[in-house]
């Protein structure tokens, strides 16, 4: 009598090299997809701060002014005109900082998110949300717009919502 013997399986070298092809084409894939993911922060995040200019608008609507330093900002906003504060966590950039600032009357803010772009985005003072406008006056912060604007990183990496009054501060 002859026996017969089935193969019913992979053998280890099979399994290995099909797991090693499938690591290569994930780091392949996880690298090619690193800007996109760091895009999509940026993005998410400058939603988040305009979102919270929306806020803004509604609580001078009905206090009458602007919350006037950040500790009224970040007591008074939530959670009776938005659920959260954009958090400086979510940014594409490690070094990001969230400041507001207004003015004592509460006539004007500037909230702005600090060096909060990662990957290779700037801002432009072209940008609606630019930190420093081009409609502002030739200097912005002690920058001078026109010549060092671009030579910074911690203006061309931040962008801003700010009311009327306030863009230039």
């Amino acid at each position: 009598m002859k026996k017969i013997f089935s193969r019913n399986g992979f053998t280890l070298i099979e399994v290995l090299v099909v797991i090693s092809i499938i690591g290569i084409l994930s780091t392949i894939l996880y690298a090619s997809f690193g800007d996109a993911r760091i895009q999509a922060r940026n993005k998410a995040l400058r939603a988040e701060v305009k979102e919270t200019q929306l806020a803004l608008e509604l609580y001078k609507s009905q206090n009458g002014a602007y919350p006037v330093n950040q500790t009224e900002y970040e007591s008074n906003l939530t959670p009776d005109f938005i659920a959260d504060l954009p958090d400086e966590d979510k940014s594409a950039n490690s070094d990001c900082l969230i400041e507001y600032d207004g003015e004592v009357g509460g006539s004007w803010y500037k909230l702005t998110a600090v060096k909060c772009i990662g990957g290779d985005e700037v801002v432009s003072p072209n940008d609606v949300m630019a930190r420093c406008p081009s409609s502002c006056s030739a200097t912005c912060g002690g920058v001078n717009i026109t010549s060092g604007y671009l030579a910074s990183d911690e203006f061309t990496k931040s962008f801003a919502v700010f009311s009327a009054g306030g863009q230039c501060q």
